[in-house]
């Protein structure tokens, strides 16, 4: 199976192309990739990347499912890989899964082996108008909680209760550490890297949420008409207008 991934959900966007084996559900490659800080749009610089990705993969007729960052993140930016990924569901058939930018910050940090078992994962991203879209996962790491608009002071004060260290990953990561160092919670960080949502960790985490279902019942799995942009809190415009 082969599985295309955008994500565009914040400053960095990326496009790849992981593929799996049949006979080993576990057994990935990494067939194609291309990266992008946004410079430019990222609607400028999707297209012709994700083209690029494809050809390498073998064409669009090797593409089995496609998977999409829906945020939470930037407004505009997430528009952009969402059409892209529904436009190119419909037209060729196939499933569409949508990733959660957050989790794809966690799963990035836990596949890196570094963050010891007694620490939770906090992922952070800039939510504008001085808050932060967060989630976090303990250091059972069970599940990610849904993510939040919350004040990095209020993010503190929540984050304490689970009395434990905690690693930070995530553009507002630098936004968030003195309200968590002063709320007494020691604060770990990883390299800059991590800090944006990868589209080869959406491929890896779509691949998880397809699982063991045949191929035959993907498609009515995963509709592209039902994956949505994860707009947690108003623009900025929409909130100045009330």
């Amino acid at each position: 199976m082969n599985i295309l991934a955008l994500e565009t959900c914040t400053a960095a966007g990326s496009v790849a192309v992981l593929r799996s084996s049949d006979q080993d559900s576990q057994s990935e490659k990494l067939v194609a990739l291309n990266e992008w800080m946004r410079g430019r749009s990222h609607a400028e610089v999707m297209t012709p990347a994700m083209e690029d990705a494809v050809r390498i993969a073998g064409g669009w007729n090797t593409i089995d499912a496609v998977a999409v960052g829906i945020g939470p993140g930037s407004f505009t930016g997430i528009r952009v890989a969402l059409n892209a990924g529904r436009a190119i569901a419909w037209s060729l058939g196939r499933p569409l899964i949508p990733i959660r930018s957050t989790d794809t910050l966690i799963e990035g940090v836990l596949a890196t082996g570094l963050v010891p078992s007694t620490r939770a994962v906090l992922a952070v991203l800039n939510a504008q108008m001085g808050l932060v879209f967060a989630s976090w996962i303990d250091s059972a790491r069970r599940k990610s909680t849904s993510p939040i608009a919350i004040s990095p002071e209020d993010l503190a004060k929540t984050i304490a209760k689970l009395k434990t260290s905690v690693t930070v990953i995530g553009d507002a990561a630098d936004f968030v550490s003195k309200p968590l160092l002063l709320s007494g919670i020691e604060v770990g960080k990883l390299d800059s890297s991590l800090d944006f949502p990868h589209a080869a960790t959406v491929a890896r985490l779509a691949l998880r949420e397809i699982g063991t279902r045949p191929s035959s019942s993907l498609v009515g799995a995963f509709p592209w008409q039902s994956v949505q942009p994860l707009y947690i809190r108003g623009s900025g415009a929409e909130e100045k207008m009330g």
